[in-house]
């Protein structure tokens, strides 16, 4: 793909005010071509994506991360704006997914990480996200993957974002557990747990009537046991997280993954619960990852990029 940069041709202020504006953190592995301050790009057709250069802290530059703002311009109402920030929000996400980079969004207004900025006006409502990537990335091959999934304008459940953000976010933590853990609860999040029904239900709350009951459990000193095991046995009406997870992978149709992430999924837990070491933690967390970006490429109806070597 090669940008035609003479076609991003700004919209007038005065028929669209509106943009979408997400600031970035670019971190020490990420060769973003950026010559200019300031670079305006054809986006999915009938857009602008405006990338521009901020100031970076001189604690930050010791690290090597730069700093950008990516700026989806113009429409003419708030709520356009708002319905593409969210395909915005999407897109990025799946360039994270897709080529492997990270992602954080740090400030979210209500169910999504982006706000609405009216250009005429000297204030507005920022977002922000920090992003890393471990390769040289051309500005063509940013546009051309984002632009795979804002495209389509799908509809995507919010579960699904907030698998996508935990994902993009995990090669963020400095430790390899919290990695793992962070990529635990992508999958948590992508996997929704099903309700058994109403005759399970049934069942289950004449268990839980019987509990209360109990002469076993009587008395004040014993309230405390029987709330929570009543309240455990109610709570099986739906499957558990671990079912949840094991469903979603049945979409992969690969046994021997599957039965890979159940085991892995005790290792969670025991990591939790008791503190255990986990061998060749790196290796499944490099594993999982992609099992997940293979979840989400299913669900996207896209293909994953392989990310090119380092530069």
């Amino acid at each position: 793909m090669t940008v035609d940069q003479s076609s991003a041709s700004p919209l007038p202020e005065h028929t669209h005010p509106y943009v979408v504006h997400l600031p970035l953190k670019l971190g020490s592995n990420i060769e973003l071509e950026l010559n200019d301050d300031e670079t305006r790009l054809p986006f999915a057709k009938n857009y602008t994506l405006k990338i521009s250069k901020r100031h970076t802290p001189p604690h930050e530059q010791v690290n090597a991360i730069k700093r950008i703002t990516v700026q989806l311009e113009a429409f003419p109402t708030a709520s356009d704006a708002e319905r593409a920030g969210k395909q915005l929000v999407l897109s990025i996400l799946w360039f994270a997914a897709s080529r492997r980079i990270t992602i954080a969004f740090d400030r979210w207004t209500g169910g999504f990480p982006f706000s609405v900025r009216d250009r005429t006006q000297a204030t507005g409502l920022t977002a922000h996200a920090e992003l890393t990537v471990f390769s040289k990335v051309k500005l063509e091959e940013l546009i051309a993957t984002a632009e795979q999934a804002f495209m389509p304008g799908r509809d995507i459940a919010p579960n699904i974002l907030i698998s996508m953000t935990f994902c993009a976010s995990a090669r963020m933590e400095t430790t390899e557990r919290a990695r793992f853990i962070g990529l635990m609860t992508a999958l948590e999040a992508l996997s929704v747990q099903e309700d058994y029904g109403d005759e399970i239900a049934e069942l289950l709350g004449n268990l839980a009537s019987q509990l209360e009951n109990s002469s076993e459990l009587a008395g004040e000193d014993r309230a405390a046991v029987r709330l929570s095991l009543v309240g455990r046995l109610r709570g099986l009406r739906r499957e558990s997280v671990r079912r949840a997870i094991l469903r979603e992978m049945d979409r992969l149709k690969d046994e021997k993954t599957t039965a890979w992430l159940d085991e892995v999924y005790g290792k969670r837990s025991d990591l939790l619960h008791e503190g255990s070491e986990i061998p060749d933690l790196p290796a499944i967390t490099h594993r999982l990852e992609d099992v997940i970006r293979q979840i989400y490429a299913l669900t996207l109806n896209l293909p994953l990029d392989q990310p090119p070597h380092p530069g």
